[in-house]
């Protein structure tokens, strides 16, 4: 995983915000007078998304060719293979087979790069605008008639591997990419975009020809111009070169789900530095969702700028921290809320301290409506910079169309940003940034002594609780909104409900008889299997609209099993109390169990039986049961084995869900800031 240097909603773009604090007037003229560019957009038939942006301000063309295929769409065996196309693409083509082009583009007054990042890859070029057709055939040809020469290769890979070593010697680097193996358990943005060592070793040219016969391909790609050129001749370039080139069907792309987290990790660590760093990750949205706006703002509010929260309880006030810093890390996929500081070792419990109560904070603080419209003038400023350059402009339509799928993004950011209340930015708060879940990558200077992980976590958690006890302290009141539970009979089911007024969000459980007890002959590992379906698709929803729903109520669903029960959990606000409890009972009630996903999650399980042989002493347990309880399904293993997980189908989930799924052998409990009678009624 490769942390980027701009914030891919895009907010700020390349460069420093402008300062400018004069309320919320000042906001709304900065937004009007801001010229977002308005890019014309063409889709060819074969699939290429054309976006142009004609300006003739200057004498000067930037042209970018988007691969939809970063780092997050590689085969694992192959990582870093995205990064070594960056390397290898203007090394030969076609029409310039000896390497020449680079030269040939600098020779125009022009200049030639890309970048790779977990979800693209992207060429680019900027020249003069008298060489424009120039720039483009060289541009185009690299990308569609690279010859990836064999001895280029060789001699790219050594310098790939080189880059891999010296990313070693940097602190900031090795934080990131530790943090991110803490927050990625399954999905790719856990490696490194660079790769490994040994997986950048295993790339020869038939490999390398086989991704880039897959992935590069018109209906993977956006082209973006933008500067001093006709539009109508660009066009008709466009379809000449790109349009003759037939789409194809595209890869799976290897972008698991990633489990939700159930609660923190650390990782402390030594390594070559002269100050410690802490980076602490909350689980995250992607791009286009629709809290983006609103966590942009508190990331902002919390960490940029003197009279940001961080700067003022960490540097100002304290003065722990020689700097800090809070992040809202949102690629294509869910990413991460970062809160990080830099810092002497003897000062690693105040900071970590410091910034668990800051997260806990901010959803409670009385935010000064004059600091949010400084904060919202700071990122619309940014719309300011991103325009400097028309490298610049081609770029943040790129990544538009890539993030959000319109090059012209911009207006509705930009509205989305004036929308957002101080409330929106104390509901995402409670939302994301939850403690229980956090993220703590810790870095130590090797000269130091450093903390064990537990002393890390006790003190995250010790700034967290002391926000918790001065709340008590402090409001009685909302201490006595909390009752006993309270026990329901109704139409045959137990319905438990209690009111706790902690928090604005509501759970709500089933927890049904069931189990691994239950499960058939030969269909071992069938309550497993189960439990991690039931929320991947209804009759109503697929399981890409539920998690859109999901997102929108600031919620999550989720099943479980154990030797006697199969359980389903969700939690969402409680101002989405009613469309929660609909989405809930209709997972609960109609799972669809669809194929695909299905194939999914037992490669899923048979994996994680395979990999029970590293681990004896549950290899030894589940023999122990066995042996213990004979025929009894308790001694069956809880996994079960790859040959019965193999054989399941959806008709087997379907007819335990069936057989199982009884109000009579389930128990309901509902938990939250609620008045136990309407959810009474709710649940009627």
């Amino acid at each position: 995983m490769q942390k980027p240097s701009v914030r891919l909603t895009l907010a700020v773009l390349f460069g420093g915000a402008l300062m400018i604090t004069n309320g919320h007037s000042a906001v709304a003229n900065l937004a009007e007078s801001t010229p977002i560019p308005e890019a014309d957009t063409v889709r060819l038939d074969n699939g290429l998304l054309v976006v142009l942006f004609e300006d003739h301000s200057a004498p000067v063309v930037a042209l970018q060719n988007w691969v939809r295929f970063g780092s997050a769409d590689e085969d694992e065996t192959y990582a870093g293979v995205a990064h070594v196309f960056e390397h290898m693409l203007f090394k030969g083509s076609k029409r310039y087979p000896n390497g020449e082009m680079a030269g040939i583009i600098e020779g125009a007054g022009g200049n030639v790069n890309a970048w790779t990042s977990s979800d693209e890859t992207v060429y680019h070029l900027a020249v003069s605008s008298r060489y424009w057709e120039k720039g483009f055939d060289a541009l185009s040809d690299a990308v569609l008639n690279s010859l990836l020469d064999a001895e280029e290769l060789r001699r790219e890979l050594e310098v790939v591997q080189e880059e891999i070593r010296r990313g070693k010697d940097s602190p900031d680097r090795e934080l990131w990419q530790r943090l991110g193996q803490l927050a990625y358990q399954k999905h790719p943005y856990k490696r490194p975009v660079i790769g490994f060592p040994e997986t950048v070793a295993k790339i020869d040219r038939d490999a390398l020809l086989e991704i880039y016969n897959q992935w590069y391909v018109p209906n993977n790609m956006i082209f973006v111009a933008v500067g001093d050129f006709d539009r109508a001749r660009m066009l008709e370039l466009v379809k000449e070169r790109y349009g003759s080139v037939p789409a194809k069907r595209l890869p799976e792309r290897p972008r698991v789900r990633e489990p939700e987290a159930q609660e923190p990790v650390v990782d402390v660590f030594q390594f070559r530095a002269d100050l410690a760093r802490v980076e602490i990750g909350f689980p995250g949205i992607a791009a286009d969702h629709s809290d983006t706006a609103a966590l942009d703002l508190l990331s902002d509010i919390l960490g940029d700028g003197v009279n940001s929260y961080l700067y003022k309880g960490l540097k100002k006030d304290a003065n722990i921290a020689v700097d800090v810093s809070a992040y809202n890390y949102t690629p294509l996929d869910p990413g991460m809320f970062l809160l990080g500081a830099q810092f002497r070792t003897d000062r690693a419990e105040k900071v970590i301290s410091e910034l668990g109560r800051q997260a806990r904070l901010i959803s409670r603080a009385e935010i000064d409506p004059e600091h949010l419209e400084s904060a919202r003038t700071r990122i619309i400023a940014g719309f300011s910079h991103s325009l400097e350059t028309f490298q610049r402009v081609a770029r943040s339509l790129g990544s538009y169309a890539q993030h959000f799928g319109d090059p012209n993004y911009g207006s509705a950011y930009i509205q989305a940003l004036k929308s957002v209340t101080i409330a929106d930015l104390h509901r995402v708060a409670r939302n994301y940034l939850d403690p229980s879940v956090a993220r703590i990558a810790v870095l130590i200077p090797d000269q130091d002594q450093a903390p064990t992980e537990s002393a890390v976590l006790e003190w995250f958690h010790g700034g967290v609780q002391a926000v918790e006890v001065q709340e008590k302290s402090g409001s009685r009141s909302r201490q006595q909104s909390n009752t006993e539970p309270r026990v329901y009979e109704i139409e045959g089911t137990t319905l438990v409900v209690q009111q706790d007024s902690k928090a604005p969000v509501v759970a709500v459980r089933a927890v049904v008889d069931s189990g691994v007890k239950t499960e058939p002959e030969g269909k071992e590992g069938l309550a497993r299997l189960f439990s991690a379906m039931w929320d991947q698709g209804t009759s109503t929803y697929t399981a890409e609209e539920i998690e859109r729903k999901l997102d929108q109520m600031g919620g999550s669903l989720g099943g479980s099993n154990g030797q006697d029960t199969v359980q389903f959990g969700g939690k969402f606000l409680v101002e989405h109390l009613s469309e929660g409890m609909e989405l809930f009972f209709d997972v609960y009630t109609d799972p669809a169990f669809p194929a695909e996903e299905l194939e999914i999650a037992k490669d899923d399980q048979i994996s994680e039986i395979k990999a029970m042989s590293e681990n004896k002493f549950r290899m030894l347990f589940d023999e122990l049961k066995r042996i213990f309880y004979k025929d009894h399904p308790y001694g069956h293993p809880g996994l079960g084995s790859a040959e019965s997980v193999a054989g399941l189908g959806a008709e087997d989930l379907k007819a335990f869900h069936d057989l199982q799924m009884d109000p009579g052998r389930t128990v309901f409990s509902i938990v939250g800031d609620i008045d136990p009678d309407d959810v009474v009624d709710l649940f009627r």
